[in-house]
């Protein structure tokens, strides 16, 4: 038996720990740095979710006058990572450390990994873009993206066939004590001849099992580096 070194110990992260408060709804309870960290991840997330305003100065083909064209994208985690720091004034490592804790954090919290979790975010970019695209009139456009959408939700693949639980039928167990219906050979010594033969050999084993540990145990206390 091995003994329980400090050195084997997991300290406890800033993400335990917010992660425990958030679950028992105790965030009051958190020491400020967490609590600072914790609003940089939430500020983080809803940047992510809202996306990236893209401007872009163009000329209407009718009337000739300029004007400016937006529109949202996803963020690249350089420009997530400028935003943070000059939001929050942070070093450029700590925005990223930042943003891999909010990714990270929030994965968790809604128990999907990050593939899933993006494929969602997609698919929520792909419906917006499908619905802007149907109220201008770009059909062509709206199609394409309803397409898309079909084949991200998996509508475009057959189901495959499951098995109704509600029609199983389990087949019930018979219980036998006769060994030799199985084909097996019945033994002849007495039950109590093979429970104390048994005994014995778990006793024997459990004394071996004890003087191993307990050799361990010695080698540990005399192991200068342990």
């Amino acid at each position: 038996m091995k003994q329980l070194n400090p050195k084997n110990i997991r300290p406890e992260t800033a993400l335990d720990r917010i992660l425990k408060a958030w679950l028992a709804n105790k965030i009051d309870e958190l020491r400020q740095d967490d609590k600072n960290l914790l609003e940089r991840m939430e500020e983080i997330d809803r940047r992510i979710k809202a996306g990236y305003v893209v401007e872009e100065p163009r000329i209407a083909s009718l009337t000739g006058s300029p004007y400016i064209h937006t529109f949202k994208r996803p963020f690249r985690k350089k420009e997530l990572a400028e935003w943070v720091m000059q939001r929050f004034k942070v070093s450029s490592r700590q925005a990223y450390a930042d943003i891999d804790a909010s990714n990270h954090f929030f994965l968790n919290t809604v128990s999907r990994d990050e593939k899933e979790f993006a494929k969602g975010v997609y698919i929520e970019w792909g419906e917006e873009m499908m619905a802007r695209a149907h109220s201008e009139g770009d059909h062509r456009a709206a199609a394409a993206f309803f397409k898309e959408l079909n084949k991200m939700r998996g509508f475009d693949k057959q189901d495959s066939d499951i098995f109704d639980l509600s029609k199983w039928q389990p087949e019930e167990p018979v219980l036998i004590d006769d060994p030799t219906v199985l084909g097996f050979p019945a033994l002849e010594e007495d039950e109590e001849v093979i429970k104390a033969r048994l005994l014995k050999s778990f006793k024997a084993d459990f004394i071996e099992k004890l003087s191993e540990d307990a050799e361990e145990i010695d080698e540990e206390e005399d192991d200068p580096d342990a």
